[in-house]
Protein backbone atom coordinates (compact mmCIF):
# COMPACT_ATOMS: atom_id res chain seq x y z
CA UNK A 1 0.00 0.00 0.00
CA UNK A 2 2.61 1.77 0.73
CA UNK A 3 4.54 1.19 -2.61
CA UNK A 4 0.65 2.64 -4.43
CA UNK A 5 0.04 5.38 -2.39
CA UNK A 6 3.67 6.39 -3.46
CA UNK A 7 3.44 6.28 -7.02
CA UNK A 8 -0.42 7.97 -6.77
CA UNK A 9 0.88 10.66 -4.68
CA UNK A 10 3.87 10.89 -6.99
CA UNK A 11 1.66 10.88 -10.50
CA UNK A 12 -0.43 13.88 -9.59
CA UNK A 13 2.49 15.88 -8.22
CA UNK A 14 4.82 15.20 -11.30
CA UNK A 15 2.10 16.10 -13.84
CA UNK A 16 1.07 19.00 -11.25
CA UNK A 17 4.54 21.00 -11.73
CA UNK A 18 4.90 19.91 -15.40
CA UNK A 19 2.17 21.38 -16.92
CA UNK A 20 3.17 24.52 -15.48
CA UNK A 21 6.71 23.95 -17.45
CA UNK A 22 5.02 22.64 -20.59
CA UNK A 23 3.75 25.96 -21.64
CA UNK A 24 7.27 25.71 -23.42
CA UNK A 25 6.03 23.12 -25.84
CA UNK A 26 2.56 24.28 -26.37
CA UNK A 27 2.28 26.64 -29.58
CA UNK A 28 0.50 30.43 -29.11
CA UNK A 29 1.13 32.98 -26.36
CA UNK A 30 3.24 32.04 -23.11
CA UNK A 31 1.49 34.32 -20.86
CA UNK A 32 -2.24 33.07 -22.07
CA UNK A 33 -1.43 29.98 -21.75
CA UNK A 34 -0.03 30.23 -17.96
CA UNK A 35 -2.76 32.28 -17.15
CA UNK A 36 -5.39 29.87 -18.67
CA UNK A 37 -3.39 26.60 -16.88
CA UNK A 38 -3.46 28.90 -13.19
CA UNK A 39 -7.14 30.24 -14.09
CA UNK A 40 -8.53 26.33 -13.96
CA UNK A 41 -6.56 25.35 -10.44
CA UNK A 42 -9.08 27.05 -8.02
CA UNK A 43 -11.99 25.28 -9.61
CA UNK A 44 -9.81 21.89 -9.96
CA UNK A 45 -9.43 22.07 -6.14
CA UNK A 46 -13.34 22.23 -4.99
CA UNK A 47 -13.88 19.66 -7.94
CA UNK A 48 -11.44 17.14 -6.33
CA UNK A 49 -12.63 18.17 -2.80
CA UNK A 50 -16.29 17.69 -3.84
CA UNK A 51 -15.73 14.16 -5.90
CA UNK A 52 -13.91 12.71 -3.36
CA UNK A 53 -16.39 13.03 -0.63
CA UNK A 54 -18.99 11.93 -3.44
CA UNK A 55 -17.49 8.83 -5.04
CA UNK A 56 -14.66 8.20 -2.70
CA UNK A 57 -10.67 8.87 -2.44
CA UNK A 58 -9.98 5.66 -4.21
CA UNK A 59 -12.22 5.57 -7.58
CA UNK A 60 -11.90 9.45 -7.77
CA UNK A 61 -7.82 9.25 -7.70
CA UNK A 62 -8.19 6.30 -9.95
CA UNK A 63 -10.38 7.77 -12.16
CA UNK A 64 -8.96 11.49 -13.09
CA UNK A 65 -5.45 9.97 -13.60
CA UNK A 66 -6.75 7.56 -16.30
CA UNK A 67 -8.55 10.42 -17.69
CA UNK A 68 -5.50 12.45 -17.48
CA UNK A 69 -3.72 9.07 -19.59
CA UNK A 70 -6.59 9.43 -22.76
CA UNK A 71 -6.22 13.08 -22.92
CA UNK A 72 -2.29 13.17 -22.79
CA UNK A 73 -2.96 10.51 -25.61
CA UNK A 74 -4.85 12.74 -27.30
CA UNK A 75 -2.32 15.39 -26.78
CA UNK A 76 0.13 13.14 -28.14
CA UNK A 77 -1.35 11.89 -31.32
CA UNK A 78 -2.18 15.80 -32.77
CA UNK A 79 0.94 17.39 -31.26
CA UNK A 80 3.01 17.24 -34.33
CA UNK A 81 -0.13 19.72 -35.95
CA UNK A 82 0.03 21.92 -33.56
CA UNK A 83 0.59 24.76 -35.87
CA UNK A 84 -2.32 25.38 -37.29
CA UNK A 85 -4.76 26.88 -35.64
CA UNK A 86 -7.76 24.56 -34.77
CA UNK A 87 -4.76 22.04 -33.48
CA UNK A 88 -3.48 24.60 -31.47
CA UNK A 89 -6.82 25.62 -29.95
CA UNK A 90 -7.68 22.10 -29.29
CA UNK A 91 -4.24 21.77 -27.73
CA UNK A 92 -4.66 24.15 -25.37
CA UNK A 93 -7.84 23.12 -24.34
CA UNK A 94 -7.20 19.97 -23.15
CA UNK A 95 -4.11 21.35 -21.17
CA UNK A 96 -6.87 23.25 -19.18
CA UNK A 97 -8.56 20.18 -18.92
CA UNK A 98 -5.54 17.96 -17.29
CA UNK A 99 -4.61 20.60 -15.34
CA UNK A 100 -8.11 20.95 -14.02
CA UNK A 101 -7.63 17.19 -13.34
CA UNK A 102 -4.40 16.73 -12.28
CA UNK A 103 -5.29 19.92 -9.35
CA UNK A 104 -7.85 18.01 -8.19
CA UNK A 105 -6.16 14.87 -7.78
CA UNK A 106 -3.37 16.59 -6.16
CA UNK A 107 -5.73 17.42 -3.24
CA UNK A 108 -6.86 13.88 -3.07
CA UNK A 109 -3.66 12.68 -3.03
CA UNK A 110 -2.84 14.51 0.44
CA UNK A 111 -6.27 13.71 1.85
CA UNK A 112 -5.80 10.24 0.79
CA UNK A 113 -2.18 9.41 1.97
CA UNK A 114 -3.46 10.79 5.53
CA UNK A 115 -6.50 7.78 5.87
CA UNK A 116 -4.23 5.29 4.61
CA UNK A 117 -1.55 5.57 6.90
CA UNK A 118 -1.92 4.53 10.71
CA UNK A 119 -2.31 7.83 13.01
CA UNK A 120 1.21 5.88 14.61
CA UNK A 121 3.27 6.79 11.60
CA UNK A 122 0.76 9.04 9.77
CA UNK A 123 3.46 12.00 9.52
CA UNK A 124 6.22 9.81 8.34
CA UNK A 125 3.79 8.08 5.47
CA UNK A 126 2.95 11.67 4.37
CA UNK A 127 6.33 12.71 3.96
CA UNK A 128 7.73 9.28 2.39
CA UNK A 129 5.63 10.25 -0.53
CA UNK A 130 6.05 14.09 -0.08
CA UNK A 131 9.72 13.63 -0.50
CA UNK A 132 9.92 10.53 -3.14
CA UNK A 133 7.43 12.23 -5.49
CA UNK A 134 9.51 15.69 -5.34
CA UNK A 135 12.93 14.00 -5.76
CA UNK A 136 11.32 12.06 -8.78
CA UNK A 137 10.24 15.08 -9.89
CA UNK A 138 13.24 16.98 -10.33
CA UNK A 139 13.46 15.25 -13.40
CA UNK A 140 10.35 17.09 -14.70
CA UNK A 141 11.98 19.87 -16.93
CA UNK A 142 14.45 17.04 -18.45
CA UNK A 143 10.83 15.29 -19.86
CA UNK A 144 9.45 18.62 -20.83
CA UNK A 145 13.18 19.59 -22.62
CA UNK A 146 11.96 16.32 -25.21
CA UNK A 147 9.58 18.38 -26.78
CA UNK A 148 12.53 20.29 -28.43
CA UNK A 149 13.57 16.63 -30.28
CA UNK A 150 9.37 15.36 -30.78
CA UNK A 151 7.04 17.57 -29.34
CA UNK A 152 5.23 13.88 -29.00
CA UNK A 153 7.65 12.35 -25.69
CA UNK A 154 6.98 14.83 -22.72
CA UNK A 155 2.90 13.91 -23.45
CA UNK A 156 4.09 10.58 -24.23
CA UNK A 157 6.00 10.28 -20.71
CA UNK A 158 3.34 11.61 -18.51
CA UNK A 159 0.49 9.39 -20.10
CA UNK A 160 2.67 6.82 -18.92
CA UNK A 161 2.98 8.22 -15.56
CA UNK A 162 -0.51 8.98 -15.15
CA UNK A 163 -1.32 5.16 -16.47
CA UNK A 164 0.78 3.87 -13.28
CA UNK A 165 -0.48 5.71 -10.76
CA UNK A 166 -3.88 5.26 -11.88
CA UNK A 167 -3.45 1.30 -11.26
CA UNK A 168 -1.53 2.14 -8.50
CA UNK A 169 -4.21 3.87 -6.45
CA UNK A 170 -7.22 1.48 -7.97
CA UNK A 171 -5.51 -1.23 -5.63
CA UNK A 172 -5.64 1.06 -2.41
CA UNK A 173 -8.96 0.71 -0.26
CA UNK A 174 -11.36 3.43 0.14
CA UNK A 175 -11.32 5.12 3.57
CA UNK A 176 -14.42 8.37 3.39
CA UNK A 177 -16.67 7.70 5.78
CA UNK A 178 -14.79 4.95 7.65
CA UNK A 179 -12.85 4.49 11.10
CA UNK A 180 -9.15 4.92 10.15
CA UNK A 181 -6.60 2.79 11.48
CA UNK A 182 -4.59 3.94 14.09
CA UNK A 183 -1.99 1.63 14.69
CA UNK A 184 -0.26 -0.95 11.90
CA UNK A 185 -1.95 -4.04 12.72
CA UNK A 186 -5.02 -2.14 12.07
CA UNK A 187 -3.51 -1.07 8.83
CA UNK A 188 -2.97 -4.27 7.65
CA UNK A 189 -6.20 -5.52 8.30
CA UNK A 190 -8.07 -2.44 7.01
CA UNK A 191 -9.72 -3.04 3.70
CA UNK A 192 -8.49 -6.54 3.41
CA UNK A 193 -11.52 -8.40 2.15
CA UNK A 194 -12.75 -5.61 -0.20
CA UNK A 195 -13.58 -6.52 -3.66
CA UNK A 196 -11.18 -4.47 -6.34
CA UNK A 197 -14.59 -3.42 -7.99
CA UNK A 198 -16.34 -2.10 -4.75
CA UNK A 199 -17.92 0.95 -4.83
CA UNK A 200 -18.15 1.67 -0.99
CA UNK A 201 -18.03 -1.45 1.24
CA UNK A 202 -20.34 -2.76 4.01
CA UNK A 203 -17.97 -1.08 6.83
CA UNK A 204 -19.16 2.46 6.06
CA UNK A 205 -22.68 1.27 6.79
CA UNK A 206 -22.02 0.06 9.92
CA UNK A 207 -21.26 2.72 12.66
CA UNK A 208 -24.71 4.17 11.00
CA UNK A 209 -26.41 0.77 11.66
CA UNK A 210 -24.88 0.94 15.25
CA UNK A 211 -25.88 4.51 15.81
CA UNK A 212 -29.46 3.67 14.67
CA UNK A 213 -29.37 0.50 17.22
CA UNK A 214 -28.58 2.60 20.04
CA UNK A 215 -31.36 3.69 22.89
Amino acid sequence: RTVCMTLGFTSSAFVYYQMYINVANMMGNTFINLFLLGLVEGPGNFWGIWLANKIGRRWCHSTLLMINTTLFTAIMIISPYQHLGEVQITTSVLCMIIKFNIAATFIVAYVQALEIFPTSIRQSGVGLCSTISQIISIAGPYVIFLGNKNLMYPYMVMALICLVGSVATSFLPETVGAKLPETIEEADRFGKHDAYFSYKPKRYEAPIDQEKAAP
